[in-house]
Formats: structure tokens, sequence, C-alpha cells
């Protein structure tokens, strides 16, 4: 999945090493310009996706001081002006485009969004499978009761067509990995982790959450702040938050079954850098309802400039 979403980039570094006289080896100066360069285009890329998302229920006012909190306050900053070659920002950037076209296609059942799902679907379960739970999202977008559910039903089956469209893009984004797996390997698939592997019945949540290794709300706080923000969002943005809630909780279990739930060399919670995406609405609600209020407009204030420190502190050590 890396190998395709950094392709562009790659390609840039190969043509900048013949012009400038480097090594055409994949490992000089401009190949590692051309990573960086498109860990910094897909993190722009995803942060102007999810203002066009936020738009559709905040101000511009809460929605800046929303992603100021995502990109000062949390490890996302980390993964995309460090380590760039990693999956997380790209992913995040593939959530904030599925959710994009997922609310614009409730809106108006048009192909192009059906494409823009499908493809954000297909790549994100290409880079990481674990990601593909984002099924969730335009399943359970804008169910919130059971008329509501009834009249999700009828627009699936009224749109049958893009349905079978968006798992037929997905099986042809999906299917190099798999044929590459039989030239390979000779096994359709191929599991390369070894002795690493999924364990739902043993969760490490309050590990994942709190404690000093890895704890997630230990070095990433600021995402605290956003899970206090599902209680307004219910008020708020009660179409919606059906599908944000089980995304968040299903998506915690599967990221803390992992066996190395502390994800090897990597700052903080790593895995849970794309999940910010969706997190961001939760987060605008409990910014907006915040301000309504002068003394937790002061608190949240507070709040903040101690995440931003900490963070940028962590980042540096």
């Amino acid at each position: 999945g890396m190998a395709i979403i950094l392709a562009p980039f790659f390609f840039i570094g190969h043509l900048l090493a013949f012009i400038l006289g480097y090594p055409m080896d994949g490992f000089s100066v401009p190949y590692v310009f051309g990573i960086y360069l498109g860990g910094i285009c897909y993190a722009t890329l995803g942060l102007v996706m999810m203002r066009k998302v936020l738009k559709e229920y905040f101000k511009d006012w809460t929605i800046a001081i929303a992603l100021l909190i995502l990109v000062l306050c949390t490890n996302f900053h980390h993964y995309a002006i460090f380590e760039v070659a990693m999956t997380h920002v790209p992913v995040f950037t593939l959530f904030s485009i599925l959710i994009y076209n997922t609310l614009r296609w409730h809106q108006d059942q048009k192909w192009r969004y059906v494409i823009a799902i499908a493809v954000s679907l297909g790549l994100m379960g290409l880079i990481r499978p674990t990601e593909l739970i984002a099924v969730l999202i335009p399943l359970l977008w804008n169910v919130w009761s059971v008329e509501s559910l009834k009249a999700k039903v009828q627009l699936v089956n009224d749109n049958w067509r893009q349905v079978l469209g968006i798992i037929g893009i997905c099986f042809l984004i999906g299917l190099p990995q798999f044929l590459y797996w039989k030239w390979a390997s000779g096994d359709w698939l191929f599991y390369s982790y070894e002795h690493v592997h999924l364990d739902f019945l043993n969760a490490k949540i309050h590990d994942g959450l709190f404690s000093i290794r890895k704890g997630w709300l230990v070095y990433t706080p600021a995402m605290a702040l956003a899970l206090i923000g599902i209680i307004p969002m219910l008020f708020r943005n009660s179409k919606i938050s059906l599908s944000i809630i089980l995304y968040v909780a299903i998506n915690i279990w599967i990221v803390f079954s992992w066996t190395i739930w502390w994800y090897g060399g990597s700052f903080g919670q790593r895995a849970l850098v794309q999940s910010y995406a969706m997190m961001s609405i939760p987060l605008g609600a409990l910014i907006y309802y915040a301000f309504q209020q002068k003394w937790w407009k002061y608190g949240l204030g507070v709040a903040f400039l101690f995440c931003a420190w900490l963070n940028i502190l962590q980042v540096y050590q």
C-alpha cells in the first residue's frame, strides 16, 4: 500500500537523482527528499479535507482551534514531519477523504463520491488491513434511530449498483497484493509477522490508554478532549454520532488486541493517529460547547497550551 501511495514521490526523487548526478539506488538524498515531500503533501491534503468535513458542522474559529490542537498537541505532528514514511498520516488523509465523500454521497448519490469512497477504503485496506473497519463510517452514517436505519437500508437498496461498484473497486485495488504474494511466496495469502498477531480476547486496553510505556492518553493527553467531546457531540451532531462512537470503540479494541500493543519503536500510540480524522468531529463539538461557557473557555485554553508544550517537548526529546 505504501509503495503505491509514495510511488509519485519516489519517481520525483528518481528524476532528481538522474538530473543532479546522485546514485540512482533508491537511497540517496533526492529519494529522501521525495519521501519527505510526499509526507508533507499527504499531511496537508488530509488537513484540508478534514477542514471541508468540519465546515459542515462548525464555524471557522472552531475548525481552526480543532486543527491546531490536532497538529500541535498530538503525535500527528511527529508522523507528519519526522517519520513521514510510516503509514499513519497517509491513512489519516484517506480517512478524511472517506468521511468527506461519505457526507457528500448522503446528500447526492453521484458516482464520483462512490469512486472516492471505494478508492479510499481500498487503499486503507491495502496499507493496513485492519483499517477496513472504516466501512462502518459509510454504513452507519446518518443512522441514529430505528427509523433512520430503515431509511438507510432503503437508500442502499435504491443504489445497489453503486454498492457493488464499491466492492468491485476495492477488490481491484487489493488484487495486486494477492498477485504479489502468489509470485513471491507461491501462496495467495502470506502472513509475514510470524510470532505476533491479533488476540481479541486479550486486548490490553488499559495499558494501551494509560501505561507509561506507550499509553495513548499519557503521551497524547489532548485526545482525552476528543473523547470528552463525544458527550456534546451526541446533542449537537446526533445523526452521525453512532458511526463515530462505534468506530472509535471497535478501533481501540482492535489496536490494543495486537500482541505487541506498544507497536515497537514509536512516539506514543502511533496506530491511533489515523483515527484522529474521525475524532476531530467530537473535538470540534467540545470546543464549540466550551466557548459558550466563560470558564470552560479559559480551561480549554490552558489545556491546549499545556498539551502543545508537552507534545513539542516530547517530540524534541
